[in-house]
């Protein structure tokens, strides 16, 4: 039950606005759907704890209301954001983290399929013919569906199962464990983001060396584990050369669709109220959070941007002037904690939660250089999973078991 609600609850939040219109309205119904389930599962049901992280990150977004140039937007927002944590945080404490992982992969194999379905049957706006033209879907965004499939490949590739020589069941359990893989990457491929196939290629790659790490214990010593975060530097300044190498291969701009000019605007306007910005929720009109009217900060980033975007198309440069340097630090906290369980020494069960804080950590990031995944509802979602995630290792005594 609950993985069947964790991917409703992932396609919901991937917003395929025109099958949700109301997206508020199918949030209250994803909530009246959880509370039936934990109803029915009240024996195994904990209270959802929230990280430490997150919830100063949330107390921050509250707090903001104080200086807020929009406070009835960034009350909204609260309430909305804070919502979603509820949800993730109560998955991760009242589940095991294989359910967490096949509610994930279901939900993207379940967005790849209703992708496909709208544009085979020639919706309005899904895209396509396949193989001629990018496909869409019902999200009506080729990088809303690239990033959905992309967050689901990092869960599929977390769960890897662990293969014992002589188990008859083993080649059944690798096949129904690698069976979403074929159907994330077709689609994936045929919404020709590259972004998406460059985090995609990522995922694929950091996966195959925390293996081959594990193996042969590479991060056993203080001095290997310095190492190993000067080659993840490194393959971070790879990656970016190989993003631009696709874009030019698929005929797309390198400048990231001319986004460069907007970034350059909201560090100007940021540059006015840098510590804490103007207000969570306060400036940008996203679609699943349209404000009524916009504030004159945004209006002065559409001004020397000479644009109007409905988001930050950055991880970064969206949650600037939302708020400033002090929020930046907090979503550095929030995916470096995770990470750090990468390089712990921990049993095989544990350790397959840190192959789900690196890899969802990771598919944030890269998606990130483009979109906003913290303020994008499925990848807040994500990241608060990730973070509570990592907190139920630290709770359960992994720590200490580690030493």
């Amino acid at each position: 039950m609950w993985s069947a609600v964790i991917a409703l609850g992932f396609v919901v939040l991937s917003y395929p606005r025109d099958l949700l219109p109301d997206f508020e309205a199918s949030l209250g119904w994803l909530a009246a759907l959880v509370a039936a389930v934990a109803m029915a599962d009240v024996k195994n049901l904990r209270a959802p704890w929230i990280p430490v992280p997150v919830l100063l990150f949330l107390v921050l977004c509250g707090t903001s209301v104080v200086w807020s140039v929009s406070p009835d937007d960034t009350v909204r927002a609260l309430v909305l954001y804070g919502g979603i944590a509820v949800f993730g945080c109560l998955v991760v404490s009242s589940t095991e983290i294989s359910v967490l992982l096949r509610g994930i992969s279901w939900g993207a194999v379940a967005v790849a399929a209703l992708t496909l379905w709208a544009v085979l049957m020639g919706y309005a706006g899904a895209g396509g013919p396949v193989g001629e033209a990018p496909v869409l879907g019902y999200h009506g965004n080729r990088n809303i569906v690239s990033y959905s499939l992309v967050l689901g490949l990092a869960a599929v590739l977390a769960g890897r199962p662990t293969l014992r020589a002589g188990d008859g069941r083993s080649v059944w359990t690798l096949v129904r464990w690698g069976a979403p893989i074929p159907v994330i990457v077709v689609v994936l491929v045929l919404t020709r983001s590259g972004t998406g196939m460059v985090a995609a290629a990522a995922l694929v790659c950091a996966a195959l060396l925390m293996a081959v790490a594990r193996r042969t214990r590479v991060f056993a010593t203080a001095t290997s584990k310095v190492v190993g975060l000067v080659v993840a530097a490194l393959a971070v300044l790879l990656a970016s050369t190989i993003t631009q190498s696709v874009f030019e291969a698929l005929g797309r701009r390198t400048d990231f669709s001319g986004r460069v000019p907007l970034w350059r605007a909201v560090v100007d306007v940021w540059q006015e109220a840098p510590l804490l910005g103007y207000g969570w929720g306060a400036i940008w009109p996203y679609s699943w959070f349209a404000p009524e009217s916009l504030t004159e900060v945004k209006q002065q980033i559409d001004v020397e941007a000479q644009t109007s975007l409905s988001h930050g198309h950055n991880i970064v440069f969206d949650l600037l002037p939302q708020l400033g340097l002090v929020g930046v630090v907090l979503l550095a906290v929030l995916i470096g904690g995770a990470v750090a369980w990468l390089f712990v020494p921990l049993g095989e069960r544990e350790y397959v939660v840190a192959r789900w804080t690196s890899l969802g950590s990771l598919a944030l990031v890269v998606n990130g250089v483009s979109e906003p995944m913290l303020s994008i509802p499925i990848g807040w979602f994500v990241l608060v999973t990730v973070s509570a995630s990592s907190s139920r290792l630290r709770r359960d005594g992994a720590l200490s078991r580690s030493r």
